[in-house]
């Protein structure tokens, strides 16, 4: 699971664990790291939404730049398709049954 967090003023972070810069104003998509977990505690990032481990920055920059500067709609929008109980592969319940023909 990955968070979509925001920055609470005037500055930008930078996680270097996982290589993520968070800058000023701008919703970002970014792994839960004690990093994270700390500006959280001090007031620094806040939370606006979680999404799942296929979702990435590069595809929430699509969803800014299509929402003509919405935010808001571009965060749930985004929440909407990358859903935190999106399954990342099938399991073997769910994978197609291939038989084999005689020969």
């Amino acid at each position: 699971m990955k968070v979509i967090v925001q920055t609470t003023g005037q500055f930008s972070l930078i996680d270097f664990a996982q290589k993520a810069e968070i800058n000023m104003g701008v919703p970002t998509v970014v792994r839960s790291t004690a990093f994270i977990e700390e500006r959280l505690s001090m007031g620094q990032l806040k939370v606006l939404g979680q999404v799942g481990d296929n979702a990435s920055q590069d595809e929430m920059a699509k969803y800014l730049s299509e929402s003509d500067g919405d935010a808001e709609l571009a965060v749930a929008s985004f929440i909407a398709a990358f859903p935190v109980d999106a399954p990342s592969e099938a399991s073997e319940e769910e994978k197609p049954v291939v038989k084999k023909g005689r020969r």
